[in-house]
């Protein structure tokens, strides 16, 4: 048992670390490491789904963490077509790419806008269960801790027959466990209200705790 739920969270971690690996990838780096400009938001959005769509790595991650570098403008443009991409792009590449792109944007000081909540308001509205698994495991990253643990409250509740995706309770709880004595207090929480039901989310919630004895 033990052994089933360690490598099912290390898929989950696997996961979470090729979408980071993929999604920091500066869509403007050259051989030499200088950096390209962009006239508009439009063309680094032009840019992000003709990569994804090629199946190249995609993501607008060096744009929207360090949003000082831009005007605000074109950041508040760059946003909402994200939010668009993520919901309807032609593809899954494509829609995986914008929500991770917007998720990233969480983990920046700088943005003047509630990041978290569009994430989670795009997870809310999408129909695709990738785009919704890759906005849960970068809650992990959000700045705003209230917003994403209380989020990943949500979902790591749901009974096993109400998933939002499958497995949506498991990772959850497994991006509640990477979130330090936070996520911690969290999990011994939900145990100790008895509130986690999913018996897979249930026995990782278990194991993880079994552990910080």
């Amino acid at each position: 048992m033990t052994s089933t739920y360690t490598s099912r969270r290390q898929l989950n971690g696997l996961a979470v670390a090729l979408v980071i690996s993929v999604g920091f990838c500066p869509l403007a780096a050259t051989g030499q490491g200088a950096t390209r400009s962009w006239s508009s938001a439009k063309e680094m959005l032009a840019i992000l789904e003709a990569r994804a769509e090629s199946g190249e790595p995609a993501s607008l991650g060096s744009v929207v963490r360090y949003p000082e570098k831009f005007a605000p403008a074109t950041i508040d443009s760059v946003l909402a077509g994200l939010e668009i991409l993520a919901l309807d792009g032609r593809s899954p590449r494509t829609r995986q790419a914008a929500a991770s792109s917007l998720a990233q944007a969480g983990s920046a000081r700088h943005h003047r806008t509630d990041i978290t909540g569009r994430a989670i308001s795009v997870y809310r509205r999408s129909r695709d269960p990738l785009v919704k698994r890759t906005i849960l495991s970068f809650m992990l990253f959000q700045l705003d801790r209230p917003s994403a643990l209380g989020f990943l409250r949500e979902i790591s509740v749901a009974p096993a027959n109400h998933q939002d995706f499958e497995e949506a309770s498991f990772v959850a709880v497994s991006t509640i466990s990477a979130m330090g004595p936070e996520g911690q207090t969290l999990l011994e929480e939900l145990r100790r209200k008895n509130l986690v039901t999913d018996p897979t989310a249930r026995g990782l919630l278990e194991w993880y705790l079994s552990r910080q004895r």
